[in-house]
């Protein structure tokens, strides 16, 4: 063998660096490779139980949300033809005005728009009040049950001595077929 010539001393380091250099190739070819393998495995496991765990949370909302989407997609579907549906906006926007003190100076309904999904249905409106009935008749259009859009905004002082503004809005209703 080819260790018989050395001594015993040099045949110890001879096997102690085999040995080292043996271990030194196992761990960086084979055991380093399999941790890192591990750890990319066990990273993706805990984002895919993450996105699992966010999932279950949601379906268990599942009523709650359809209740609300049914709500919502009947408040946005059409309920008859192009023309009924400007003239229930206008109503709409009447009826809330007339709630609010608002006056309106003048409105005129718009080209209807055909996208692939939805209509855009449009109205010019020049409207007065103060502005806190101004406020609150934007904020009740753009809830429930109207949906309706503020898509311009003009506000502006027709006087210095009176509170009065006169504002011109675009708005629009998005209704689905």
């Amino acid at each position: 063998m080819w260790l018989s010539h050395f001594s015993k001393r040099e045949k110890f380091i001879a096997l102690m660096t085999a040995g080292l250099v043996i271990i030194f190739l196992i761990y960086n070819f084979l055991l380093d490779p399999l941790l890192r393998k591990f750890g990319a495995l066990n990273t993706a496991i805990a984002a895919q139980e993450l996105r699992w765990r966010k999932n279950l949370r949601i379906l268990s909302q599942e009523t709650r949300l359809s209740g609300q989407y049914q709500k919502y997609a009947e408040l946005i579907q059409f309920k008859g033809p192009d023309e009924q549906e400007m003239a229930n906006i206008l109503s709409e926007i009447e009826a809330v005005a007339k709630g609010i003190n608002i006056r309106i100076l003048n409105i005129k309904p718009q080209k209807i728009k055909t996208m692939e999904f939805y209509k855009n249905f449009s109205v010019d409106l020049i409207i007065e009040g103060q502005l806190k009935d101004i406020t609150r008749f934007l904020y009740d259009l753009q809830n429930a049950p109207h949906l309706i859009k503020v898509d311009k905004l003009h506000l502006k002082k027709e006087s210095v001595v009176q509170p009065v503004l006169k504002a011109s809005l675009l708005v629009s209703k998005i209704l689905i077929p």
